[in-house]
């Protein structure tokens, strides 16, 4: 146990916590008013350490003695400002005694509201509720990024100076301007603040405003509801789409639809079946109940599941007429559907798309949706069951498998969307139909060529003779089947087996192939002018997520008609140019984390803030003999990887 003579100095000035306040707005007033440059510097000085909050708070709660030493304040009321997670749920957190869900909680940045700091310079707890984008005190729409021409940052707390300044640009938010919330809505959204805040006075008045079924909820619960109510009302208006993303800073339509239909409860819940809408219609129960489960807190949900039970004999006669009229009729749901074929509700949708699967169309007032005839899906239930296996189709053509999975790749063979299991060569299955147009196709345009034949030049060795190599198998049997290869395609079958070496061409083929007048580079089968990402990838020698950017960049280009391949000439023309980052750490033998404070050392920099490459010609005069970019070195595999 700490004794008071290991209790750590106390800070030499001590900040008094306004009620309501964070626990992060607490520590940056405490940091600036010490004049720390970051509260990076009060944390170390604590013990804590920056990581998760979810780790920093089972910190601060162990170390509780030593924070309220340094703080020179009373340990309950630093308790209150530290949130709680749930050990074993890992979903719910009490946060200034609101019991709600992690997820709610904003843990990365910060949100003002500028009219707020004016009237105190302290971070409300309401401001960091992700939900909640406006601030009851003033009225303000909150905001997540500096105003400042110029800077237009996130707010977070890793910067410096006062709670009422950018951490980057040090501008004063104080003097921003933002919209506000229209008055016609403030009375309904002020019930929802009065439910959060911590004011005891100002919760009786909220609470006297539900029906008494609610009343013995928590704030958390009611929270939580008013979030549920108005993402279905939302939903069934057909704005939900429209307004998804904006749950954080947009305007609170979600909020104050929910906080309608909670106050009006039971009365605004009836009014809607009375009108015949769908809302709470016998299938969508089932929805609100699973919605329930993983959406709210179990005090939440059990109220949800008492609703249901009350609600559900009350729904109108024509939606029950509706649903009796389907199982008389033998019509099935898309969940019933994927039951029966043992599939996902996804691969439905993509039969259905496809023209595989009719389907009924059943519209009512607010929502659209789809019935299916129990003939069609037991049809296409039996004509699923024969479906064919890639190692089976590789069997009988004495073809390798990865060419028929570059063929279910490129959309010559479809996909069976039953089965996705785990192994690559027994885990693939086709339709049949498709593998029979496919069979009767390869028979006429691949033959059987005897060993040695002198009108025939084996494929490798024409790809060989003029500087290339053969890319992918799928391109290549596309443009046989097609017909774009003169005399088609040949091959041998030695005793030994198959092999790269089997596939051949006529003479014909091989002198047009060598005066550019047969182009095999639309489907990427050869490497002059196309190349797959992962060889961009290894002749650049550069992460997955840095091909994905230079693409966006306009850095890299697909080739034309297809998505599979990159045009080689720019990568070539992107390899002359520019360094990798891996490139350079490999040379220099050290980790690429380590690169940005080698290139401040060099005074380095890169075109642009969104590039990940380096100018070549900046860079090459500091490093060492250049090694070989095409091949993954051990070198290189260590600086990439660690």
């Amino acid at each position: 146990m700490m004794t008071s003579s290991d209790l750590p100095q106390r800070l030499p000035i001590s900040v008094e916590i306004i009620p309501g306040e964070t626990l992060h707005g607490y520590l940056r007033r405490v940091a600036n008013a010490n004049h720390m440059p970051t509260m990076r510097s009060l944390f170390v000085l604590l013990g804590i350490s920056v990581e998760s909050e979810r780790t920093r708070a089972s910190q601060m709660l162990a170390d509780l003695p030593r924070m309220t030493a340094i703080l020179g304040q009373d340990a309950e009321t630093i308790r209150e400002l530290i949130p709680v997670f749930n050990v074993k749920s890992g979903q719910t957190a009490e946060f200034h005694r609101l019991k709600i869900r992690d997820l709610y909680i904003n843990h990365n940045g910060r949100r003002v509201s500028p009219s707020g700091l004016q009237v105190s310079s302290h971070h409300r707890f309401e401001w960091d509720l992700l939900p909640l984008g406006f601030c009851a005190e003033t009225w303000d729409l909150l905001i997540d990024r500096c105003p400042q021409d110029g800077c237009g940052n996130r707010l977070t707390w890793a910067g410096r100076g006062a709670i009422h300044l950018c951490g980057h640009c040090g501008y004063d938010l104080r003097s921003a301007s933002v919209a506000k919330v229209q008055p016609e809505h403030r009375q309904n959204l002020s019930f929802l603040a009065d439910i959060i805040c911590g004011e005891p006075l100002r919760q009786q008045r909220a609470l006297l405003r539900l029906h008494p079924q609610l009343r013995h909820l928590n704030r958390g619960s009611l929270f939580e509801l008013v979030l549920l109510f108005g993402r279905v009302e939302l939903t069934f208006s057909g704005k939900y789409e429209s307004l998804r993303g904006r749950h954080k800073l947009g305007y609170p339509e979600r909020l104050l639809l929910g906080s309608e239909i909670l106050i009006g409860y039971p009365q605004t819940i009836l009014d809607r079946i009375a009108a015949d809408n769908i809302w709470l219609m016998p299938k969508y129960f089932t929805v609100l109940r699973e919605m329930a489960l993983s959406n709210l807190t179990e005090e939440a949900a059990n109220f949800l599941s008492f609703m249901i039970q009350e609600m559900r004999p009350k729904s109108s006669n024509k939606i029950e007429d509706l649903a009796a009229t389907r199982q008389t009729e033998g019509m099935l749901t898309l969940r019933e559907v994927a039951r029966t074929l043992k599939i996902q509700n996804a691969d439905v949708r993509s039969l259905v798309n496809n023209k595989l699967l009719p389907a009924i169309n059943v519209r009512c007032r607010h929502r659209a949706y789809q019935w299916y005839r129990r003939g069609d899906v037991e049809k296409l239930s039996e004509e699923m069951e024969d479906r064919i296996c890639l190692a089976d189709m590789s069997a009988d053509t004495k073809l390798p498998i990865q060419a028929f999975e570059q063929l279910v790749d490129i959309g010559v063979l479809k996909r069976h969307p039953s089965v996705a299991l785990s192994s690559l060569y027994k885990g693939t299955y086709v339709y049949p139909w498709h593998w029979h147009v496919f069979q009767r196709k390869f028979n006429k345009s691949v033959g059987i060529t005897e060993e040695g034949d002198s009108e025939r030049i084996p494929l490798a060795e024409a790809f060989k003779s003029i500087g290339g190599r053969p890319k992918p198998w799928g391109g290549l049997i596309v443009k046989t089947l097609a017909g774009a290869l003169p005399g088609g395609l040949k091959m041998f079958l030695p005793e030994n087996g198959w092999s790269s070496e089997n596939l051949s061409i006529s003479k014909e083929c091989y002198h047009l192939l060598m005066y550019g007048q047969v182009d095999f580079n639309l489907m990427g089968t050869f490497s002059r002018a196309a190349c797959t990402r992962l060889e961009a990838e290894e002749y650049l020698n550069c992460f997955p997520r840095d091909i994905s950017t230079l693409l966006n960049l306009g850095l890299l280009r697909y080739v034309k008609h297809t998505s599979a391949a990159l045009d080689f000439e720019c990568v070539q023309s992107v390899g002359k140019v520019y360094i990798s980052a891996c490139e350079i750490a490999a040379r220099l033998g050290i980790k690429a984390m380590n690169l940005a404070k080698w290139a401040r050392v060099h005074g380095l920099e890169k075109p642009d803030e969104n590039s990940v490459m380096w100018r070549r010609q900046d860079v090459e005069i500091y490093l060492p003999t250049q090694q070989s970019t095409w091949s993954h070195s051990s070198q290189n595999e260590k600086a990439r990887y660690g």
